[in-house]
């Protein structure tokens, strides 16, 4: 018998292991874009989204906010969890990776506590057709029924436009981290090789959000395999000038005929090869 656990349990204590910094970092001057996350030194307000992951539920969350810099710092101001109001969070943003424009945050965050992507998004809804090849980071949250995985690792994207019709597909690979067993045997013991995760027909929907397609997992070591009653889902979008970088997250959930439930995110930079 499998044994069952919130992912919403133990993502605080396998997700610091998976950042560089969990408390941020420096940068140096030429990785500093304009306009970015990262680009603090202006009175410059953005529009900023905040898309996350219910620990609970697996059901995804949006909410709009701003990016408000004053000469060297930030911070975000973002609905409350009332919606009435906004609440002005600092030092939210977490160190800088690959991308600048959208950075995964951490369970337990400021902003609404759950783990998910924050970015400011391209201001447009018009994409240039084209092929574009987004690659960056993603982390992964998985529990199979009998153990708890947090895992970091490369994401790529590719996306097709024509003009008219657009395909989506993706993967994410070179996952290690932490795997802690529900019978306590093991906590926070290094794993590699857990699998690989693969997107087939997403495509751009609803404007410039991003719908992930039919999710595989390849190579996979889990105790036990994804069935076919398994819910897919996920929210995205395009981040940064001219869609120059990407942000998703999706949710698993397979409890109904299986065993497994999985929480990623990932983010992506175009390598301008179009």
């Amino acid at each position: 018998m499998f044994l069952k656990y919130k992912l919403s349990r133990f993502l605080p204590f396998l997700y610091c292991s998976l950042l560089l910094s969990c408390g941020g970092g420096s940068i140096s001057l030429e990785e500093i874009e304009e306009g970015s996350l990262y680009d603090l030194n202006s009175s410059e307000t953005s529009a900023l989204e905040l898309i996350t992951i219910d620990g609970s539920t697996l059901s995804l969350i949006k909410a709009s906010g701003n990016f408000i810099r004053n000469e060297g710092s930030a911070s975000v101001s973002i609905p409350d969890s009332t919606g009435n109001s906004n609440k002005l969070v600092s030092n939210a943003v977490p160190a800088k990776q690959m991308t600048s424009f959208v950075t995964i945050i951490p369970e337990g965050n400021a902003l609404d506590g759950s783990f998910g992507i924050l970015g400011l998004p391209t201001a447009s809804n018009t994409i240039p057709k084209g092929t574009y090849n987004y690659s960056g980071n993603a982390q992964i949250f998985v529990n199979d029924g009998n153990a708890l995985y947090g895992l970091s690792g490369n994401s790529n994207v590719v996306l097709e436009f024509d003009g008219t019709n657009s395909k989506i597909t993706g993967d994410v690979t070179s996952l290690t981290g932490k795997r802690s067993f529900l019978d306590l045997s093991c906590r926070d013991c290094p794993v590699s090789s857990v699998l690989d995760i693969a997107f087939s027909n997403g495509s751009v929907c609803n404007g410039n959000r991003i719908c992930l397609g039919d999710i595989e997992l390849r190579n996979s070591n889990l105790d036990v395999p994804l069935s076919k009653s398994h819910v897919l889902s996920s929210d995205g979008t395009f981040f940064g000038p001219n869609s120059s970088e990407l942000g998703a997250i999706f949710s698993v959930n397979d409890t109904q005929s299986g065993s497994i439930e999985i929480r990623g995110a990932l983010t992506g930079k175009d390598d301008g090869l179009n």
